[in-house]
């Protein structure tokens, strides 16, 4: 039908031969000069979409692994926390340490000898992914335990008298008046050989 007035050309009569056919026989999506037309009917090949997917799930799991990174050091409840190696309560953080691994619960210890006793009984469980962190014995803060700097020194009274203590470098150690006098003790001897993964 054609619409007096109008220069638009009239609808394609859908009752003339071909029409049917060529209407199935158009692109689902895109145009006909580029030839970017294509069925969004047509699926995917089975192979493909399950390597895509494994792929998708394997790229995920590196990210969250990069993201999340080693545990960080939790923080100590001086009224309740216990050692333990000796089951006394970690009352002064200065002198204290501790084991973290990702889904386990954090291992506190009151002084550096109970640390080092810990690592070195061979029936103790250290899982591969566990951190060790002591304590700065100046700041307190927490220490990544390969990275800190030991210091034992006889007369210096610790929680069981090991006279271990910890700073984050040696410039923590040279503030420090508690270190005067002490002997730099290797990271290797305290953590009694075990392989430990960096902190935070």
């Amino acid at each position: 039908m054609t619409v007096p007035g109008s220069r638009l050309p009239p609808p394609p009569a859908r009752n003339l031969p071909g029409y049917g056919e060529a209407r199935r026989s158009a692109p689902r999506e895109g145009g006909w000069a580029l030839g970017l037309g294509r069925d969004r009917r047509r699926s995917l090949h089975p192979a493909f979409c399950i390597g895509h997917w494994a792929f998708c799930i394997v790229h995920f799991a590196f990210l969250s692994a990069c993201a999340n990174g080693p545990p960080s050091p939790v923080s100590l409840d001086t009224s309740n926390d216990a050692c333990a190696r000796c089951r006394m309560a970690v009352s002064d953080r200065h002198f204290a340490a501790q084991i973290v691994a990702p889904g386990e619960e954090p291992i506190f210890f009151d002084d550096l000898g109970c640390l080092r006793e810990h690592l070195a009984a061979a029936s103790t469980r250290f899982p591969r992914e566990a951190v060790v962190y002591v304590a700065d014995h100046r700041t307190g803060e927490w220490v990544d335990a390969r990275r800190a700097v030991f210091t034992r020194r006889p007369d210096l009274v610790t929680p069981m008298a090991s006279g271990l203590i910890a700073h984050q470098d040696t410039s923590s150690v040279r503030e420090d008046p508690a270190a005067t006098g002490g002997v730099t003790v290797a990271a290797g001897e305290i953590l009694a050989g075990r392989t430990v993964v960096g902190g935070r």
